[in-house]
């Protein structure tokens, strides 16, 4: 019985200092995007135009974060083709969502849920 606990210990021991070293590598680490709201639109640190076009790579884990700059309003980012949502955030909020885009090339909408109309653009997925 000693036998097998100690068996089982080692083995878990080395199953986490596995883990740590490969959380630790950044392998696989999520790329961030900043994005801004601020006068009913969505702006990327960098980037003047309003709802910019998003860009990443085949199966690429990202961390989009939104700050909301927009006083008085609550404002969400989705990309429903995908189930990504982060929840609404109030005026002075952020928040981060971490995903994976898909492993097909593609071109999907992104929009503030409660104000789809204004808040939209689009996250393209390419190899290039």
């Amino acid at each position: 019985m000693r036998k097998r606990v100690l068996v089982f210990v080692a083995a878990a021991v080395l199953v986490a200092t596995s883990l740590a070293v490969t959380l630790s590598s950044g392998a696989d680490a999520a790329r961030v995007i900043v994005l801004e709201v601020r006068g009913m639109a969505f702006y990327m640190d960098g980037a003047g135009a309003a709802n910019p076009v998003l860009r990443a790579r085949p199966g690429e884990l990202l961390r989009v974060t939104v700050r909301n700059s927009d006083a008085g309003f609550v404002h969400d980012f989705a990309v429903a083709d995908l189930g990504v949502v982060l929840r609404p955030l109030q005026a002075g909020a952020r928040g981060s969502v971490v995903f994976r885009a898909p492993g097909e090339e593609g071109t999907y909408l992104y929009v503030c849920q409660p104000h789809a109309l204004m808040m939209r653009g689009r996250l393209e997925v390419s190899r290039d």
